[in-house]
């Protein structure tokens, strides 16, 4: 069994509106693939669908050959979803280091906070370059330790996908490459990733696939150096300036 996801014609709509239009694409054991496209895509809708967030009005959704359409989030994070998310969704009473914690106690709620994970918390606040922090609140953080914060939450469980919803927004150039180093350096070999990031140098470093969506509908799948030669890319993402230095 090499798929980890498979989603079956996924389709969400709102009112008028069609936001996801028979989404279908699979994804291996420890691939990592890129999720591109104008604003108003349905990326974000689509991670959604996959973590349980939103339910489908069509199609399915397969985790490692299971179906596990519109289960609850808390559900596919017990199945082993981490989740990253425009904004980072921490807990601000909660110092650093609950906040990791607390994930590990509602995966595994009958066991001490470290027990029935394989990254211990302090160990992976160190690795992750953020145990100095530990004892402080979400408040008192700039947003790039916002960001590595939620990052070890959805770490810490040790996920078999792991979902990023542009982490790198608001982040300088030198802080993105660290996340995504981070990244690389702490998942575990079988994690499979899926990145939403509007900088495609980014995704030509990084990952193995690329999925280009607009208008709620998968218009390309391909590596990036098959997608950059592709008129598509530069007609509805990258444009005539930043095609030029290709």
């Amino acid at each position: 069994m090499n798929t980890r996801l498979r989603l079956d014609a996924i389709s969400v709509k709102f009112a008028c509106s069609v936001l996801l239009n028979e989404v279908s694409f699979d994804l291996k054991r420890g691939e990592f693939l890129g999720l591109i496209g104008p604003n108003g895509a349905g990326k974000t809708t689509l991670l959604n669908v996959i973590s349980g967030l939103l339910e489908p009005d069509g199609g399915d959704v397969f985790l490692d050959d299971i179906k596990v359409t519109a289960r609850p989030a808390w559900e596919m994070a017990h199945l082993g979803i981490g989740r990253v998310f425009q904004t980072p969704q921490l807990l601000p009473s909660l110092t650093v280091q609950r906040n990791i914690e607390i994930a590990v106690e509602r995966r595994w709620p009958r066991s001490p906070s470290t027990t029935g994970t394989l990254m211990p918390v302090n160990d992976l606040l160190s690795r992750i370059g953020i145990s100095d922090l530990s004892m402080k609140r979400p408040g008192e953080l700039t947003l790039f330790e916002r960001r590595l914060t939620e990052a070890a939450r959805a770490l810490v469980n040790r996920p078999g996908l792991l979902l990023l919803d542009e982490p790198g927004a608001g982040c300088t150039e030198r802080e993105r490459e660290h996340y995504m180093r981070k990244i690389l350096d702490l998942r575990p070999p079988d994690c499979s990733v899926i990145l939403i990031e509007h900088d495609f140098q980014i995704m030509e470093r990084y990952s193995d696939r690329v999925v280009l969506m607009d208008s709620g509908k998968v218009v390309a799948d391909a590596t990036c150096a098959e997608l950059i030669h592709n008129p598509i890319l530069h007609t509805i993402y990258l444009g005539d300036d930043v095609a030029k230095h290709k």
